[in-house]
This record gives C-alpha cells, structure tokens and sequence, in this order.
C-alpha cells in the first residue's frame, strides 16, 4: 500500500480514532478488527507522509477534527471526491467536492450546487483558511504548500494558487 492515495475507509479510520481514542474501540465501534483499524491509519500515515495517531500503552491521540452532520461532511457523499495531502509544513489540505453547507472553522462553506473546496489545517489541526472553487475543479498541493486549483471556465482554464 505504499504511496497508495487514501481511501475513504482510511479516513473514516482516522476519524473514529478521534472520536474514540484507541484502536480498540475503533474495532469496535465499526466493526473491525483492532490491527485492521491500526493498518488502516497507518497506511493514511504512509500516503500522507507524516504521522497522525500518537500510538501510546493507552490509546492513540490524533488531533484530528469532525466537520459536519449526519449527510454533509467535507467529503460529501458517497462516490465523492476526497483528499487530504501533508505538506512539507507539517499543514494538511483537506479538499474535494461538497453539496449543502458545513462549517470547518472559518464559517460555513458550501452551496446547494456541487462545488470544490479546500480547508488548509495547521500541523497540531488548528484552522487555518478555506477556499472554494467551482465543481470538477482540480486542487494539488506543491511541495512548499500553496495550494493550486485549475478549473475550466468557458472558453479558457482558469488556474488559482493559494499562498502556503
């Protein structure tokens, strides 16, 4: 699974971690085993190239955050796009497509119409900036952290880079 891009499950891992403080009850709030929980966050740690679960005798601290209700979130819904890259800050960039609203720290984001987004965290996940562009927008991150998105807009490209 090495430089594997992560998956939805790998997140959804990650979030449980959060909310649920140890592998173990990751197991059992979602019905996996405890190395399955384990080897799904690390192998998000291996695409995203840094550490995210503080492994401990007790438990796993990630400082990770929920965005979001019960059918909108910021990977919005299934099939959706979703990505969360590192940088070599230690910043992570959370981005891809959103219908209806959500609120990642800097106000609500989001519209009734698909869109792309990306929220940029610093590296103990406190929130940093939010930005939207239309849907189908294609956002990277480059290796000193500005965040480019490129988007079609008529009859030209238009492409967006976002300060580190």
């Amino acid at each position: 699974m090495d430089n594997a891009p992560p998956t939805r499950d790998d997140l959804r891992v990650l979030l449980a971690v959060h909310r649920h403080g140890s592998f173990l009850a990751v197991g059992r709030a979602l019905g996996l085993s405890t190395s399955t929980a384990s080897r799904r966050s690390d192998a998000l740690e291996t695409a995203l190239g840094r550490p995210l679960v503080h492994r401990s005798a007790t438990g796993a601290h990630v400082w990770s955050k929920s965005f979001g209700s019960p059918g909108v979130g910021l990977c919005g819904g299934l099939g959706q796009r979703c990505n969360a890259v590192a940088d070599a800050n230690g910043s992570v960039v959370l981005s891809g497509a959103l219908t209806g609203w959500v609120d990642s720290g800097g106000g609500p984001l989001g519209s009734m119409a698909a869109q792309t987004y990306a929220v940029k965290l610093d590296g103990g996940g406190a929130f940093l900036w939010q930005h939207p562009w239309p849907d189908h927008t294609t956002v990277k991150v480059d290796p000193c952290g500005a965040v480019v998105g490129a988007y079609d807009a008529g009859p030209h490209m238009t492409v967006d880079k976002l300060a580190p």
